[in-house]
């Protein structure tokens, strides 16, 4: 029997606790690349051997996501009580498990109507309106059996224009149970490493409108497929990616597909690209083509992003901009997949998405009360000689050793972050510390704190001292902090303020900051000359912001 990994078993752990405590509809979030469908397979076994009468449909919509599904059942378990009810791949096999297409099957609940659980695979494409084939389909396995559970298999557990697939009126999963970070399973070896370069060729997006959260297509083409464009970014593909084999293009339709892959082969590579406008029959070929190694370059619009599974891919070109977080997502994880033939995953944008939708790891989605999209965007500036991306605050590229101006500024404001793939990865930097400013800050409901910015060049890092926090195991950080200065902690923040006006409370001449979430966090100083000379008080409040 395969071994699962600690986070696959963790996560089918977490599966039978949720069902023992609560009643509803558990999502599993993993993300792509680390093995859902072997899950999948190792619970449903686990399920029909605890309950051996248990009868699962596993529910997905494309047909080779039931192969795949299908696969790793019968790999994990090879006397599985499984059959295959799928139009695409020409079977209507029903059994104690049945793999099917939604598009096959939604109209028969009945010939169903006996299942216990259904299985949804990549379960975000789920829409939020009831009457549709899932819902539908869901609405009529109840009527059979009101007691039905269903689970929710997806890396990306959330809607562009509806925000968590745990909310909304007419929503089928309830929790999350369990849901495993991507820049952990990178940090920990289960995924492959991304490294992401900015192109330097560049569209014009300035007349490209924006509906329902992402930008309109046929005005995105437009902007993008343009031959200077295309021509230039290949120049960047041929410089930067000249070593990698096997190179997934994105692009912003059907005819900038089909450019990018003439362009190609007028440069002598093997290129192709797969719409789905094509055939079955001629798509599979290309695709195979492309994973057999004799197409080194496969564009594709709008296609190869949930359920393609091809791990030997070494580099991603971006040239489809995208205002979806999901698609972003799923785009990247095209990537995450190891492989023997690669150390890590090149992307290289030449649409702006990592600018504008940030590291992976650290994508937040706002709730349905909030405004605006859920997405973490990083303060990055990019390299004008080598076009690298890097964090807002450096001054000489690593990448190149290009200085950049003293007086430049950050990019996207003066909270520090980085423009990393994965964050997950950065180890910790250590800043000159230029100077410190102290402020009293107030958050409604809270007591009263004091906020420390410490100016390294252009960027600043922030820490928050509770001091009139009277829960001791909060308090201590702030006489933690004191004691390291060689000063005992007041009691209140103005009494800390006097200190600063008064030059009692040394500043540091480095930081050390550790990326945390999405801002980098001071993680320890070092007080060297223990200057007296280069700390102010902010006469004013900072307050939280509150809607209103």
């Amino acid at each position: 029997m395969i071994d699962l990994r600690p986070y696959q078993q963790a996560s089918i752990d977490a599966l039978y606790d949720y069902f023992r405590t609560r009643d509803g509809n558990p999502l599993i979030v993993l993300p792509t690349g680390a093995g859902k469908s072997l899950t999948l397979a190792a619970f449903i076994k686990g399920a029909i051997d605890a309950y051996p009468t248990t009868r699962i449909v596993v529910l997905t919509h494309v047909k080779e996501l039931i192969a795949q599904d299908a696969q790793a059942i019968i790999r994990y378990w090879p006397e599985a009580p499984i059959g295959i009810w799928s139009a695409g791949l020409g079977k209507k096999i029903k059994h104690q498990i049945t793999v099917a297409g939604i598009q096959s099957i939604h109209k028969m609940p009945a010939k169903f109507g006996g299942t216990d659980l259904v299985i949804i695979d990549e379960a975000h494409l789920l829409s939020k309106n009831s009457n549709t084939m899932y819902g539908r389909f869901l609405n009529g396995l109840r009527q059979h059996n009101p007691f039905l559970k269903v689970i929710g298999l997806t890396a990306t557990p959330y809607r562009m224009d509806s925000g968590i697939l745990t909310e909304g009126e007419h929503r089928v999963f309830t929790d999350i149970a369990y849901e495993a970070g991507v820049g952990d399973l990178i940090k920990d070896g289960w995924l492959c490493p991304l490294v992401a370069r900015n192109g330097a060729t560049k569209a014009d997006l300035s007349d490209v409108h924006t509906r329902g959260g992402e930008f309109v297509a046929n005005e995105l083409q437009q902007a993008m497929d343009k031959d200077y464009l295309i021509q230039g970014a290949l120049d960047e593909v041929g410089r930067y990616a000249h070593d990698r084999n096997h190179i997934l293009g994105f692009c912003a339709g059907v005819e900038h597909a089909a450019h990018c892959a003439d362009a190609c082969r007028a440069r002598g590579w093997t290129a192709d690209y797969v719409t789905g406008d094509m055939t079955p029959t001629e798509r599979d070929a290309k695709i195979n083509a492309f994973k057999e190694g004799r197409t080194r370059i496969l564009f594709n619009a709008m296609l190869l992003t949930t359920g393609f599974d091809a791990p030997h891919i070494d580099c991603i070109v971006m040239l489809r901009p995208t205002k979806s977080t999901g698609l972003y997502v799923q785009i990247m994880g095209r990537g995450l997949r190891k492989h023997a033939c690669k150390e890590n995953t090149l992307i290289l944008d030449f649409a702006g998405n990592v600018e504008r939708h940030g590291p992976i790891d650290q994508i937040k989605v706002k709730r349905k009360s909030e405004k605006g999209e859920g997405v973490s965007v990083a303060p990055v500036k990019e390299c004008p000689n080598c076009q690298a991306l890097v964090h807002a605050g450096v001054r000489e590229c690593p990448e190149c050793g290009n200085l950049f101006p003293e007086n430049e500024t950050a990019k996207h404001g003066t909270e520090a972050a980085d423009a990393v793939v994965v964050a997950a990865l950065e180890k910790p930097r250590t800043y000159t510390v230029d100077r410190v400013e102290y402020e009293r800050y107030s958050k409604i409901g809270k007591p009263d704190s004091v906020k420390v910015t410490y100016w390294c060049g252009p960027s600043t890092f922030n820490e928050w001292l509770p001091i009139e926090d009277d829960r001791a195991y909060v308090k201590k950080h702030a006489v933690s902090w004191f004691w390291q200065r060689g000063c005992v902690c007041p009691n209140h923040v103005e009494e800390a303020l006097a200190m600063v006006r008064e030059n009692r409370i040394p500043s540091p001449d480095t930081i050390t900051v550790k990326l945390d979430g999405k801002y980098w966090r001071v993680q320890s100083v070092d007080m060297g000359r223990r200057r007296l000379d280069v700390a102010s008080v902010a006469e004013h409040t900072r307050f939280d912001e509150v809607a209103f």
